[in-house]
């Protein structure tokens, strides 16, 4: 008789038998090797710290509820990344041909006919004409902007508008030769009644300035603005070392900082996806404009600025001086694309346009009370390297405007770090994109004035801080100034205390900050393939596709995920509670990044499906999604549109096709 293998004849009992005792062993297996992981996975979280660099002291934070490591900003991890960035100009030219020149309270558009013979090959014969730019109406607002008739004008030309447009001819060929745009600082009736207004007071208060950089971590502050730091460090800015984010990106955590209010808030009283609804915000500066002083903000990247990205805007200037309009006119001159951003914008970099204004600023209104935000996005946003290219004009710029910040508060900060590319797929990224750099720069004068407040903000500066601190630290500098004022508190889905008060040992649970942004728990390196985070990792992709499927755009456009590897993890037990970090990708090929938390009472040795994992709050996509999710305006870090799939099915089927 005709012997066959089990594996060909199914109907033989003998074969079903040794089947059956192979399952069973199978089974035993797995039952073993999970309570075996799961055993070193617990070893594992109480071990030795990750194995990231550290420096000394070995925490950044270190009270009982948060501990922050002090990880080394040229750690091995990130050496591979670093690329070395030179300064760059973006024009041939040494100086500008035209500048804003200011006498009293008039300002001038003025040419600098010294460097004509720079601009002019053939004479220096040139005229030179000016258009106003102005902000259009209704519901592109904040959006478009119109030019008036270019106007002729010799030498210099007096201006009553803030912002003007400038082209210059030579005589000969008729050859367009120069062309720019100025921010102008003239002082219009309400700015004028407000300077009034302050020099009846017996004391004025100290000016408030914010500058920007985003995406930039303290990590990287460190690495790539040595001389920046150096400046700061020898004139005794304070460094805050624990300043944490509490957002995905820069929206979230400026609205914090501005307004002191979480998402939750900021939607149900300020809508930005509605014309007209982001002006009805508690901005900060509103606080200080009620008070007299003078109010600025600048922004540059109008592509991506923080409030009209995939946003409507302000349907009314924000501030007494609003520079969108200025910016858009600067990026229509000419953009010029580096490092992956638009840095030039016309003759120059859009970061030192930013700075300029900035000084400008407070130089020009160096007696009176103001407050400024001028953010910069074009040297920092897409690239860990290119803020290197500024440094040494960062740190001039802060030597120049030193001798007017005698009675100026500075906030010198970011928003958080470099959010996706492959720097933010290490244990390293994911460390420093949660926690900015954050320097404040405090006056002699409000030293010696309130000496209790100041010692406060020094010793705050190694505490867990957040955005919400900084609103409600502002609040409390009015409040000292001024007998009527009353802090109103942050959101109250959110917790803050003013720097000038010791705000204790604080944990992120105790200031709201989503626990998948918490840097206190000391997170440990764990295995990708521990059965218990190849779990997790599944049921964080069905809570993708859940997501995904619950949004009638989301559900129609973008394609549902299947998981296809782990490629980071990391674990710590906080509480009792154990919390599983892990990075992931994706089929079709995206890559997020999760936290999972769970009981340790919930573990089963019986079945790793029992185990009840909760999301922590937020997902992070950490791939550059811009090009795969351009079919939803909403939700678009979880989504990868269809169309795109389908694109690349054509392209493999059309090549590899049999």
């Amino acid at each position: 008789m005709r012997k066959h293998k089990c594996g060909i004849v199914y109907g033989s009992t003998q074969c079903l038998y040794r089947k059956a005792l192979l399952l069973l062993l199978i089974f035993i297996l797995v039952m073993l090797c999970t309570i075996f992981g799961i055993a070193i996975f617990l070893n594992d979280t109480n071990g030795d710290q990750t194995n990231l660099e550290f420096g000394v002291p070995e925490f950044l934070v270190n009270t009982n509820e948060c501990k922050i490591p002090n990880v080394i900003p040229w750690n091995s991890e990130f050496k591979p990344f670093y690329e070395k960035k030179t300064p760059y100009r973006c024009s041939d030219k040494k100086e500008m041909l035209t500048s804003i020149i200011y006498e009293g309270d008039q300002a001038f558009l003025y040419i600098n006919k010294s460097v004509v013979h720079l601009y002019s090959w053939y004479s220096n014969n040139i005229h030179c004409c000016y258009q106003t730019v102005r902000r259009k109406t209704k519901d592109v607002a904040d959006i478009e902007i119109t030019y008036s008739n270019c106007r002729k004008f010799e030498d210099r030309q007096q201006l009553n508008v803030t912002e003007v447009v400038v082209k210059c001819f030579d005589e000969l060929t008729g050859v367009e030769i120069y062309s720019n745009a100025h921010p102008v600082f003239v002082k219009n009736v309400p700015i004028k009644n407000k300077i009034i207004a302050m020099k009846l007071m017996k004391e004025k208060p100290p000016s408030v300035l914010l500058l920007g950089l985003d995406s930039i971590s303290r990590l990287n502050f460190h690495r790539m603005l040595p001389l920046t730091k150096s400046y700061l460090d020898a004139t005794n800015w304070i460094e805050y070392k624990g300043y944490n984010k509490v957002g995905e990106n820069t929206f979230p955590n400026l609205m914090a900082l501005l307004t002191g209010r979480n998402m939750s808030g900021v939607y149900e009283n300020c809508n930005p996806y509605h014309v007209g609804l982001l002006d009805r915000c508690n901005y900060i500066w509103k606080n200080f404009s009620d008070s007299n002083y003078v109010t600025a903000y600048i922004e540059d990247a109008i592509s991506i600025s923080t409030f009209t990205f995939l946003k409507k805007g302000f349907l009314n200037p924000p501030t007494d001086y609003y520079f969108k309009p200025y910016m858009t006119a600067a990026e229509d001159l000419g953009k010029y694309l580096l490092d992956d951003m638009y840095f030039c914008s016309g003759p120059k970099a859009s970061g030192e346009r930013i700075l300029e204004a900035a000084k400008d600023f407070i130089s020009q209104l160096s007696d009176q009370p103001k407050f400024g935000l001028f953010w910069s996005n074009t040297f920092s946003h897409d690239n860990i390297n290119t803020p290197a290219r500024m440094d040494k004009i960062l740190a001039d710029f802060f030597k120049d405007i030193h001798k007017y910040l005698t009675n100026t508060i500075v906030l010198f900060f970011s928003d958080h770090g470099m959010r996706f590319g492959s720097i933010r797929e290490t244990k390293t990224g994911w460390y420093e994109e949660r926690l900015p750099f954050a320097y404040f720069w405090v006056p002699p004068e409000f030293q010696n004035k309130y000496p209790t407040e100041y010692i406060n903000f020094i010793k705050n500066s190694d505490k867990l801080t957040t955005p919400y601190d900084i609103y409600i630290t502002m609040q409390h500098l009015l409040e000292l100034y001024d007998d009527k004022k009353n802090r109103s508190n942050c959101d109250s889905m959110v917790n803050c205390k003013s720097l000038f008060e010791d705000v204790g040992d604080r944990s992120c649970e105790d200031l709201k900050i989503p626990l998948h942004y918490c840097t206190c728990f000391g997170y440990k390196p764990s295995s990708t393939q521990l059965p218990l985070i190849q779990h997790a990792a599944d049921v964080a992709v069905g809570e993708l596709n859940k997501i995904i499927r619950d949004d009638i755009n989301t559900s129609t456009n973008c394609a549902e995920y299947r998981l296809n590897k782990v490629t980071l993890a990391q674990t710590a037990i906080y509480k009792n509670v154990t919390y599983l970090l892990f990075q992931l990708q994706t089929m079709p090929k995206a890559i997020f990044e999760f936290t999972m938390s769970f009981n340790q009472s919930s573990f089963s040795s019986s079945s790793m499906k029992r185990i009840e994992f909760k999301r922590e709050d937020e997902i992070s996509r950490l791939d550059k999604y811009e090009h795969t999710s351009k079919c939803v305006t909403e939700k678009k870090l979880y989504c990868y549109c269809r169309s795109n799939v389908q694109m690349y099915m054509n392209f493999f089927s059309f090549w590899f096709e049999v």
